[in-house]
């Protein structure tokens, strides 16, 4: 009797150990799930990285069942495609700050250049007029603002260099970070493979979405800036 009293008791441990990793790894994925709601939500690339912390630390060993592996993949792709779909939002979003900062300097030039372009037509009609002292105060006043313009020329000819070449620098980082994530979602892509008992209806359901939704990014970013 004592062998199998032994045997059962190492059963038990073996069903109960189970159990516990099952329960961690449930625990672990339904809170990958929920930062993916809030990211979706809220739109904050740190909700998509801490659901992913979350659902990388699930082993698939540890699921106890194939449907409970293929809802952490399943969430392991929408927090990849989260992040990506996130970092070309964040760029579109400076991209934008960067155009509006330039038009504002080009819009200053432009009144500028009015101003001056009218101070000289003033200038010639004093001139006309034979008001020779109130044209040539015109004319000091009429190249201060040609100064004013040309300064003001060569400062948004520097700002627009310098955002573009920031510009550059952010889509270059961009690209880097998205091929990186892609790669990570291929592999996760991969992982279905070796899974038993999922049918290729449901692996195609998981991953077609997730490949489409990172390949339109991918195309996005591919113009960015152009």
């Amino acid at each position: 009797m004592g062998f199998f009293d032994d045997m059962l008791r190492f059963i038990s441990v073996m069903i109960l150990g189970m159990e516990d990793r099952t329960k961690a790894f449930r625990q672990e994925m339904e809170m990958g799930e929920r930062y993916i709601r809030w990211g979706e939500e809220r739109g904050d690339l740190r909700d998509f990285e801490s659901a992913l912390h979350h659902l990388e630390i699930c082993r698939n060993e540890d699921a106890g069942r194939p449907d409970l592996i293929l809802r952490k993949q399943a969430a392991l792709l929408q927090a990849l495609v989260g992040l990506m779909r996130v970092q070309v939002e964040r760029l579109r979003a400076q991209e934008a700050q960067m155009r509006s900062e330039v038009t504002e300097l080009e819009d200053g030039l432009r009144g500028t250049r009015d101003e001056a372009e009218a101070a000289g037509h003033r200038v010639q009609s004093l001139e006309r007029e034979g008001r020779m002292i109130r044209a040539r105060e015109a004319r000091e006043q009429l190249e201060e603002l040609q100064r004013a313009r040309d300064r003001l020329a060569e400062q948004v000819q520097e700002e627009k260099t310098r955002l573009k070449q920031e510009l550059a620098e952010l889509v270059a980082e961009a690209r880097q970070g998205l091929a990186q994530r892609r790669d990570r979602l291929e592999l996760a892509i991969a992982e279905l493979d070796g899974v038993e008992d999922v049918s290729p209806e449901a692996r195609q359901n998981i991953t077609g979405g997730a490949r489409r939704e990172a390949d339109e990014l991918e195309q996005q970013l591919a113009v960015f800036g152009e």
